[in-house]
């Protein structure tokens, strides 16, 4: 235990240190700042930080920049999602006005202007160091940046035992913040003679929650606080740090989050879904000596928009036209900055996502409205939490028409002043896959429109949600253990993600498989028939079922379940191959080709069919078919000997010898060790009486590894050698 407490204590001790640096120099006459940090920790609540009021949590570094600089109670990011809330960040605009409206689905278009571009053209060094692929430089915010560190190595791994299967797909997708603190700090060292700037991104605080010892113990009962406490320790090195380096000037540092975290609050377990507070309300702190009153706390109502204006002004550079937030410097002179009394905010997740009703809202210091299906109304100065929606109610009548008129009125507004709006990017399955790793299951459902209302309301659909979310997990794990070769754990992870959602077609063909692994046949079986039950179109169950009956010898229930998958699916490319396949193996190499040539005739580029095609063409003695198609295979395959090869054999057999030759250099050229076509065109040679070349290539064949003496010996292709001393020289002692 002392080992541990020393790990919590040092963070204190460096936290202080920095604070005094920074606070040093008296209550001088506030001077310009000369450096940027902006430190953005992903999906982290306020009410879990000690300077907001949380006990449960020890954070120092961040309570210790609160007691040192200005807090702001009411921030709120217009979006709870990341892509686009970072969007909002740097451009200080809305996503009606930016574009940007989920992760993974859009880029921010390079007209947009970015904090990182106004102080990059004013001669600030840029760098941003980030924690997720959900911030890839793909989705456009690397702009301005001149380096954006978003190369995530392979090097994530997971603590906990429940989350190593998934090992695999998050080493990818995120990093630690001890990672980005130490990328992050070896920059602002080369760089601390010159001004700079650097968006520092900790993602630890995102699910799935997994902080490293000894914090996992410290709050096993809490592991999402164990994470902040955790960010926390990596933001207090970064600030000693940053301490250490004596750096010129004044350096101002910004801490706040792109969005919070529902933890089952509304019933939504993580964020994005809904619009309240517990998801939209953020830390924002401003801390630099002489600039921002140490200890200030601002209650007013600002946002994520405001924070680009700000900086700008503290670093005495004019706020472009473009930017739709506030300047709240005045706020650090006691002054009043005119911040609108409204701001707005949405999240289109629902309907891109899940196919159901997107949500707009506004919010005021005293209510929130937020138009759904069933439109809601809170009265955040008595209901805080938002558990009594006043929507409908007499009472409140005026007041939501009010709102609502106002949501209309800002949306248009915003709207109207996109000018640059983000590109949207192809829904495609390596997206979705890489996002799905991190919780998200961007692009599955719709794109926006002006039917919102008929589409079903997020309220009503987070219990079966929840399910899904869980009955996922269970499966991804399950899945990876399948890959992974552990099938009686991948067995289990199966069995409890259908136990949850039962009819899910994917789950029980993964189940069959595991089974399939395990040697358990007939317990496959009944898995893959389960599969085939509800979604007669799932082409690897109907595969998988019909590769176990022929297994067991069962060739007329294999060949049935075949037909059937194709029945459903006539395009199944595993079906096919594998009917044809085993009508290869029995005999029938006429029946597979008709098979075949009937598939070709609409997918006349598919390798895979044309190769098989060949086989039962070459098996019917059809040479001058199948040369057709393996002329078109070394079309489709350039890099492949494999159809030169063939196609020079098929030749031989339609005493095509100089072509043959021909495509034999070409599969040599393209594989030197293919022995076999050295000594095939030494075979033709022969044939030809053409002895010194014939033994030449001969010698080449066995310089390259040909090594079956006994069938030199027997080949009749070589019966013109037979007693010539140069041949007889080849073969080795014995031989």
């Amino acid at each position: 235990m002392p080992r541990r407490a020393g790990i919590i204590a040092l963070p204190i001790f460096l936290i202080l240190s920095a604070c005094l640096v920074l606070s040093c120099g008296g209550r001088g006459p506030r001077g310009r700042v000369t450096n940027v940090v902006l430190i953005v920790v992903d999906t982290l609540r306020p009410d879990h930080l000690g300077c907001y009021g949380y006990p449960a949590v020890s954070t120092p570094a961040i309570d210790g920049l609160a007691q040192g600089g200005t807090l702001f109670e009411q921030a709120i990011t217009p979006v709870p999602v990341t892509l686009p809330a970072f969007a909002s960040l740097l451009t200080s605009t809305h996503p009606p006005t930016h574009g940007v409206r989920d992760n993974g689905l859009y880029a921010l278009n390079e007209e947009m202007l970015t904090l990182a571009e106004i102080l990059k053209d004013e001669g600030f060094r840029t760098a941003a160091f980030l924690g997720s692929v959900v911030m890839d430089s793909t989705y456009g915010l690397a702009q301005g940046f001149d380096t954006y560190e978003d190369n995530f190595e392979g090097l994530f791994r997971p603590f906990r035992p429940e989350y190593l299967p998934l090992a695999d797909e998050l080493r990818w997708n995120q990093r630690r913040a001890e990672t980005v603190t130490r990328s992050a700090l070896d920059w602002i060292k080369a760089n601390r003679r010159k001004q700079f700037f650097a968006l520092i991104h900790y993602f630890d605080p995102h699910a799935y929650y997994d902080p490293p010892p000894p914090f996992d113990s410290l709050y096993a009962a809490n592991l999402y606080d164990g994470e902040i406490a955790y960010t926390d320790y990596q933001i207090a090195h970064l600030l000693s740090g940053i301490q250490s380096f004596r750096i010129p000037g004044r350096t101002l540092v910004v801490l706040t989050a792109d969005h919070g975290e529902g933890l089952m609050e509304h019933n939504e377990a993580q964020h994005g879904l809904f619009l309240y507070d517990s998801t939209l309300r953020v830390p924002l702190i401003f801390s630099c000596p002489e600039v921002c009153p140490a200890g200030l706390r601002i209650p007013r109502q600002v946002g994520l928009v405001d924070v680009a204006p700000t900086v700008l002004a503290l670093v005495g550079i004019r706020t472009p036209g473009s930017f739709q937030g506030t300047n709240l410097a005045p706020f650090f002179d006691g002054l009043d900055p005119g911040l609108p009394d409204l701001t707005y905010c949405e999240t289109l997740r629902p309907r891109l996502s899940y196919g159901w009703s997107d949500l707009e809202g506004v919010r005021t210091e005293e209510w929130k409205y937020i138009r759904a299906p069933r439109p809601e109304l809170y009265d955040l100065v008595k209901d805080g939490r938002e558990t009594e929606n006043l929507a409908g109610s007499e009472e409140t009548a005026g007041t939501e028409r009010r709102m609502a008129a106002r949501l209309d009125s800002l949306a248009r507004a915003l709207t109207d002043r996109a000018q640059a709006r983000a590109a949207e990017l192809p829904r495609d399955e390596a997206t979705r896959e890489r996002l799905a790793s991190l919780g998200y299951l961007a692009g599955m459902g719709s794109p926006p429109g002006a039917d919102a209302q008929t589409l079903p309301d997020p309220k009503d659909e987070m219990d079966a949600f929840n399910r899904r979310q869980l009955a996922s997990y269970y499966s991804r794990v399950g899945s990876a253990l399948l890959r992974a070769g552990q099938a009686p754990a991948a067995i289990a992870a199966l069995t409890r993600a259908l136990e949850i959602e039962p009819a899910s077609p994917v789950r029980h063909s993964n189940l069959g498989t595991a089974y399939v692994q395990n040697e358990e046949p007939e317990k496959a079986i009944a898995a893959y028939r389960e599969a085939l039950r509800l979604d007669p179109r799932h082409t690897p169950a109907g595969t998988g079922l019909a590769t176990l009956y022929e297994m067991r010898g069962d060739t007329l229930s294999a060949i049935s379940t075949y037909r059937k998958v194709l029945e459903a699916v006539p395009d199944a490319e595993p079906a096919i191959v594998g009917l044809s396949m085993l009508e290869l193996r029995r005999g029938r190499p006429q029946t597979a080709a008709d098979l075949l040539r009937q598939k070709i005739r609409t997918h006349p580029d598919n390798a895979t069919f044309l190769s098989i095609l060949v086989e039962a063409l070459r098996q019917m003695e059809a040479y001058g078919e199948a040369a057709v198609h393996l002329e078109r295979l070394t079309v489709l395959q350039p890099l492949n000997p494999d159809p030169p090869f063939f196609l020079a054999s098929t030749l031989v057999r339609l005493d095509r010898r100089e072509e043959a030759i021909r495509w034999y250099r070409r599969a040599i050229e393209l594989d030197p060790s293919l022995s076999d076509a050295y000594y095939n065109i030494a075979c033709i040679y022969s044939l030809q009486d053409q002895k010194a070349r014939a033994i030449e290539w001969l010698r080449l064949a066995l310089d390259h590894g040909f090594t079956d003496f006994r069938h030199m010996r027997q080949d009749r292709d070589l019966e013109s050698l037979r007693g010539d001393p140069a041949f007889e020289s080849l073969f080795p002692s014995g031989a």
